[in-house]
């Protein structure tokens, strides 16, 4: 075998210290995508924990409003909701 001069050898080397940048690049950029995908498949509410309420008996009561002389919506009661139980409900992707 031939020695290689200093010049193809750091050529080499600059090659491969590029294909390495372009490999992590293109990591970073499969991460992104699948994190992407996963946020847009997987059912919840970013930011909060998903909780699923399931009830035998609930009342509630219709909220009314009337509208002053101005033309503004006044609201005079709000909606009343009452549960016997709530379950917290987690999805985890396994099977």
């Amino acid at each position: 075998m031939t020695p290689r001069s200093p010049d193809a050898r750091d050529g080499a080397l600059r090659r491969l210290r590029g294909l390495t940048a372009g490999v992590a690049a293109t990591a970073v950029g499969a991460v992104a995508v699948f994190a992407a995908v996963a946020a847009a498949t997987i059912p919840g509410q970013p930011g909060t924990a998903a909780r699923a309420t399931t009830s035998t008996s609930s009342s509630s009561t219709v909220t009314s409003s009337s509208t002053d002389t101005s033309g503004s919506l006044q609201i005079t009661s709000t909606p009343q909701t009452s549960s016997s139980s709530t379950q917290a409900h987690a999805t985890t992707g396994g099977s």
